[in-house]
């Protein structure tokens, strides 16, 4: 069984990121593979405000919680899925694409991970 930065660093040639982040609900970084100049406690204190965000807004509005949300900006992409226990994170440029069957594949792996 792969580990999980080899399965992050996988995703993220896959989908020629910038990169992937696994992190656990309140925002320990469990592993991650990132450009340079990237660092994965911005991105993951980025995540776990609007997760945390996102989630009161819609338990309020009687939606429920979310399972995946993409946010599209002028220079990339970020697509947050919450695996249960944990948020993958993972960030392109603006060209990127984020819905590509190797990432839902990745995401399975990192799912089937016994301690997640």
């Amino acid at each position: 069984m792969a580990s999980i930065k080899d399965i992050l660093e996988d995703l993220l040639v896959a989908i020629s990121g910038k990169g992937c982040l696994l992190m656990i609900h309140d925002g320990t970084v469990v592993s991650f593979a990132l450009e340079e100049g990237l660092e994965p406690d911005l991105v993951s204190g980025l995540t776990s405000f609007l997760t945390s965000t996102l989630n009161r807004g819609l338990t309020e509005g009687g939606m429920g919680g979310f399972t995946s949300f993409n946010i599209h900006s002028t220079h990339g992409k970020v697509l947050v899925v919450d695996l249960g226990d944990a948020y993958l994170v993972v960030l392109t440029n603006q060209f990127g694409t984020l819905n590509s069957s190797r990432s839902e594949e990745h995401t399975s792996e990192l799912q089937s991970q016994a301690y997640l």
